[in-house]
Order: C-alpha cells, then structure tokens, then sequence
C-alpha cells in the first residue's frame, strides 16, 4: 500500500519537474506538452493531499479493499490533475502538414469541400502551435 502511495505522489511531480526542466533553454521535449504549465504545483499538491488522505485509511478494512479504494482514488486524482494541467501528447506539427494546409494551388480545387477541410486544418494546426514549433511559424508568418 505504502509502494503505491509513492508511485502516486512521484508521478504526481512528474509534470512539475518537467516544466522546471523546460524553464531552461537547453531542455526541449517536443512530444510532450502542457497547456497550463502554471497549474502543475496546484495540481501536484491535490494528489499529494489525496495520497495522505488514503494513508490515513482504517487497518480494521480489508487490505484488499484498502488496496482497490487507494488504486481507484488516487489514479482518479493523478488522472483529474493531469486534466488540469493539461498533457499534450504527440508529434509536433511537420513541414509536409503546414504546406499543404497554406497551399492554395488550383490543383486543390479538385478536392470535393477543399475549402472547409483547408479551413479545418488552419485552425487545427493555429491552436496546436507553441513556440518550439518554428517551421510552422514561419509559415503562418509568410
């Protein structure tokens, strides 16, 4: 129970020491990603708190029902800080796909609704933009 505790509170810190570690220049993991980096300590802390809470749990229960309810509730709670956060993963955005969504060539006529995908694929590719992606900005910036 007291190993589970800890793997939960560890990986709790996880996003936290990743974007400590992105404050730096030279530390750039690009599948990786946070849409709110600031909430990460908040975050951390709710779990931190969600594991003391199930620490604290009766002896007089079943171990494994202590085990099932600290698994369930604390994965619920690392899951829901990781929502808060806000965990993107994926590659970042690549050359092809930035060409082809600013490309208006005729020959894109011949694409039944072309219009409303190319539209489609801006927006998608506006939104998932950050700064490490420099082709893409680039780019949109021609």
């Amino acid at each position: 129970m007291r190993g589970l505790l800890y793997t939960l509170r560890a990986l709790s810190l996880v996003p936290l020491a990743l974007v400590a570690l992105g404050l730096f220049s030279w530390f750039y993991f690009p599948y990786l990603r946070f849409e709110r980096p600031v909430l990460s300590v908040p975050a951390a802390l709710a779990v931190w708190f969600v594991a003391a809470r199930l620490n604290r749990l009766s002896t007089r229960m079943a171990t494994a029902r202590r085990v099932l309810q600290a698994t369930l509730l604390g994965g619920s709670a690392l899951a829901a800080s990781y929502a808060m956060i806000g965990v993107e993963l994926g590659r970042p955005l690549d050359r092809l796909a930035v060409i082809v969504a600013i490309d208006r060539s005729r020959s894109i006529d011949l694409v039944p609704n072309a219009a409303t995908r190319i539209a489609e694929e801006l927006r998608v590719a506006e939104l998932g933009m950050h700064e490490h992606d420099r082709i893409g900005t680039i780019a949109f910036g021609a």
